[in-house]
């Protein structure tokens, strides 16, 4: 069975700036920022605003356009099945620690109740809400008025593979409606992350976001883009503490080529390199947006898709999207023309 996709939204980094990590390792990253559509009709309003990342404010705003657009009414978007990957769930990593960690070192490693109530007081009042990791599927729903199945997965690329399989089940089960959200956010505690899982001193890293809209019935006056016509993923657990990459993914490739592979994973340029080394072997059209916006994290793959999507409607008839999470977990999504 193929599952189409009728709609979709975006957003990407448009502002690109070099920081210093680490001093001490010399660990340094080109970090893209997004913009925010602050003039919107549909930008969150400033009490939910204080509390939500910038990818969240963002999705908020693109999740409302892409519903506008869908044809669907009210009581069917309410219906829809939502599925979310997240990125890191902290952008001003300095903003939320500095205070409790200044408390922690005044306290000297002695652990009482008097230094318990030091610290809860020394914890900004909106810390919970700030860094909530379903904050951007609570928002979507709020925003967008879904109330149907939820789930957020994160905090790597591989998360929204797992929302995308989620949400074709759902249409295989009978569902008439999923959505797909994912987003990256670009920030402090994103790039530690990073930075401690792969042995790089210097690597890239986008703020971006997309959502995918998938339909299994007729929609008036809405004709599908694409339909997603084979999922794979390596079933392997991966070895946190093995910083060198094996690249496999030639196996979740279809004997048949497709017309163009867009491939996703790196952190780097070395990486990027090797990659692209290692796939124009086995394909003779491969692509990335990696070039561009470096890791691209949770929206890899649906940005991959987006992309795959322009190639269709330029005249191709199959693309394949494939990707390696940050701990080496690899998947592969194929698209056709419908």
């Amino acid at each position: 069975m193929s599952f189409n996709l009728i709609g979709h939204s975006s957003f990407v980094a448009d502002e690109f700036n070099e920081i210093i990590l680490t001093q001490d390792q010399n660990k340094k990253v080109v970090s893209g920022t997004i913009s925010l559509d602050k003039n919107s009709k549909y930008f969150p309003l400033r009490s939910d605003e204080k509390v939500m990342r910038d990818d969240v404010k963002m999705s908020v705003v693109t999740i409302q356009k892409l519903l506008k657009d869908s044809h669907l009414s009210k009581k069917d978007i309410e219906k829809i099945s939502l599925y979310v990957a997240n990125g890191a769930f902290i952008q001003y990593f300095q903003k939320h620690m500095s205070r409790v960690l200044r408390v922690y070192k005044d306290l000297k490693g002695v652990m009482g109740e008097l230094n318990r109530k030091k610290i809860y007081r020394a914890s900004p009042p909106l810390l919970a809400l700030e860094t909530l990791t379903n904050s951007n599927m609570s928002f979507i729903s709020q925003y967008g008025g879904i109330k149907g199945n939820n789930t957020t997965y994160g905090n790597t690329s591989i998360g929204a593979y797992y929302a995308i399989q989620r949400a074709c089940k759902d249409l295989l089960n009978g569902h008439e409606n999923a959505m797909v959200c994912a987003s990256n956010s670009s920030g402090t505690y994103s790039q530690i992350m990073i930075g401690s899982a792969m042995n790089s001193s210097f690597f890239k890293e986008s703020s971006a976001g997309a959502n995918l809209l998938f339909s299994s019935k007729n929609i008036e006056n809405k004709i599908p883009i694409c339909k997603i016509t084979n999922m794979n993923n390596c079933k392997i657990p991966p070895n946190i503490y093995q910083n060198s990459i094996e690249r496999n993914w030639s196996k979740l490739l279809d004997e048949n080529q497709s017309d163009k592979l867009i491939f996703s994973g790196a952190i780097d340029d070395e990486t990027f390199e090797k990659d692209f080394s290692y796939l124009t072997k086995i394909h003779s059209n491969i692509f990335s947006l990696y070039t561009k916006y470096g890791s691209l994290g949770a929206s890899s793959i649906p940005l991959g898709i987006i992309e795959g999507i322009k190639n269709i409607q330029g005249g191709s008839d199959v693309i394949d999207i494939i990707d390696r999470d940050l701990y080496g977990r690899e998947s592969l999504i194929r698209i056709e023309r419908c």
